[in-house]
């Protein structure tokens, strides 16, 4: 056999291990999506059913009606996730189970309290930063601070709007749409300007990934996910999506193992029903978990009677 030819053999030995590692682990992942899913599907809300029906009586709504069908026997309500097809698990629209939509409802969430009674409270757990600090870390460039309070600072306009404007930029909005929709301090260099560096280190991280996409047509994030983007400019955006959904996966896992169960998954927080007494203890260990990834990520800690009702603990 020529020289050539055991070359060739080697390479695609070795095309084929890849593949069968990536494949490995694109599977895991969605083995882990799966679990996590469970989990927050098995999660219970306990709900004020009696205030709920006074509130459901004065101002009566189909979905308002539907969870005090489904709690008036046991007190409880739930909610259902999906990731099938997405890059991030989300909360199903579905009859009967809290959603995105309802938790807009101050009646329902003043109705959200502890299962505890006046013995528990009801904590959320939100992730500072989550997509800035993870972008930051794959692409190796960090701000001097808070991006978006400095933009807001340098562009006279309140840190909401600079939110959004980074953001529109960081997934790869065109100079041209940021200056038609977003006012920029009157001149669009002066933006631009600021975000250069991180503007070389994003292209420069994002060139295998190109490189991936127009060959497979898919990425591979770093915990061995294949994602799909629907176009070229979705790639960076999925990226740190899919990244952040892989960290609350494992982190929800985790929890669970450790019998600190969330109740509610909303976009980059975990809310949790904990008993007053020993808030303090176990909040150390949620935290402890929450932050054990390789992204450099907080937390803060809102605290309430009701889910309408969260004040950061002092």
């Amino acid at each position: 056999m020529s020289t050539d030819k055991k070359n060739e053999e080697k390479h695609m030995v070795f095309k084929e291990n890849v593949s069968m590692n990536d494949t490995k682990r694109h599977y895991d992942r969605l083995i882990a999506a799966s679990k996590a899913e469970q989990i927050l599907g098995k999660s219970k809300i306990y709900v004020n059913v009696p205030a709920l029906k006074i509130i459901n009586k004065l101002r009566p709504t189909k979905e308002r009606n539907q969870y005090l069908i489904n709690s008036i026997d046991t007190g409880y309500i739930q909610t259902k996730y999906s990731s099938k097809d997405k890059i991030t698990a989300r909360m199903f629209t579905t009859p009967g189970n809290l959603n995105l939509i309802t938790l807009s409802d101050e009646d329902i969430l003043n109705c959200i309290v502890s299962k505890y009674g006046r013995e528990g409270i009801l904590v959320e757990l939100d992730f500072k930063q989550f997509e800035p600090t993870i972008m930051s870390k794959l692409i190796g460039y960090s701000f001097d601070g808070d991006i978006h309070t400095i933009v807001s600072k340098k562009l006279k306009m309140t840190r909401n709007d600079a939110k959004i404007l980074n953001n529109a930029y960081f997934y790869g909005a065109s100079e041209e749409t940021i200056n038609q929709k977003f006012y920029v301090g009157g001149d669009i260099k002066d933006y631009l300007d600021m975000m250069e560096d991180f503007n070389n280190a994003k292209d420069k991280f994002l060139e295998p990934h190109l490189e991936m996409y127009e060959k497979n047509g898919y990425i591979i994030n770093p915990y061995g996910r294949k994602v799909f983007p629907r176009e070229k400019r979705n790639i960076f955006n999925n990226m740190i999506q899919s990244t952040g959904s892989d960290i609350l996966i494992d982190t929800i896992i985790k929890l669970n193992q450790e019998n600190l169960n969330v109740i509610l998954h909303r976009f980059d927080s975990l809310f949790f029903d904990l008993k007053k007494l020993n808030i303090y203890l176990e909040l150390e260990e949620i935290i402890t978990i929450m932050t054990e990834n390789n992204y450099n990520l907080e937390v803060s800690v809102l605290v309430g009677k009701n889910l309408n009702k969260l004040k950061k603990l002092n």
